[in-house]
């Protein structure tokens, strides 16, 4: 009744009290899991995640439960202290032959994810472990795994990091036709990352030319 009512706050507490008499009771974590990340507690998500997925959960609640850990490790932990980015481990979770394993919905989900992680692990990486062309071959395999999903829904999220790799890519008028796009949408929906778009827009366009020099 609290969860179809909305009341998770309460669902919770009561789903916590059952579990202190039943804790590896596989149904009452699942209804942790699910309650928790509808509040926000990330840390309890992610407990519960690795609990499901060491009990051995299979088929297509092992691939929703994997496809929400890296969620949370690649996109959700940017934006909250609660829990810490992992961004190697993504990128070498989501390989072709994960994504085939996927239908063509979470296949798209997980593109967004695996571009998230490859820029930040290619951005974070020093120069003796990648040269200058593998940099180049992983923001363009960023930028085309950001094309398909950008294709089907304009997240902006997935914006942001598209005027990111272009930037990387020095492809500065793409860059800032995806960072202007954020810059519009932002008058009527709030996002967290406006600040760096801002810097960057301010860094990126060129001067605006002064009437005296157009003279």
């Amino acid at each position: 009744i609290y969860k179809e009512s909305g009341r998770y706050e309460q669902a919770l507490d009561e789903i916590d009290f059952m579990l202190q008499g039943d804790p590896d009771n596989l149904a009452l974590i699942r209804e942790q899991t699910d309650l928790a990340f509808r509040l926000n507690r990330y840390n309890l998500t992610m407990e519960g995640i690795t609990a499901l997925l060491e009990a051995g959960v299979g088929g297509e609640e092992n691939t929703r439960l994997q496809l929400l850990r890296l969620r949370l490790t690649t996109q959700i932990c940017e934006f909250t202290i609660e829990i810490e980015c992992d961004y190697p481990t993504a990128a070498e979770t989501l390989t072709e032959d994960f994504l085939a394993t996927l239908s063509e919905a979470q296949a798209l989900e997980a593109r967004s994810y695996r571009a998230k992680a490859v820029y930040h692990v290619t951005v974070d990486a020093d120069d003796n472990t990648l040269n200058q062309n593998q940099r180049t071959l992983a923001y363009q395999q960023v930028l085309a795994d950001l094309d398909l999903v950008l294709a089907v829904n304009e997240n902006p999220v997935d914006v942001y990091y598209r005027g990111l790799v272009l930037q990387e890519l020095e492809e500065t008028d793409s860059a800032v036709r995806s960072y202007e796009w954020l810059e519009y949408w932002s008058q009527f929906y709030e996002y967290p990352f406006m600040d760096d778009v801002q810097a960057r827009l301010e860094e990126l366009r060129p001067p605006e030319e002064t009437a005296e020099d157009a003279a």
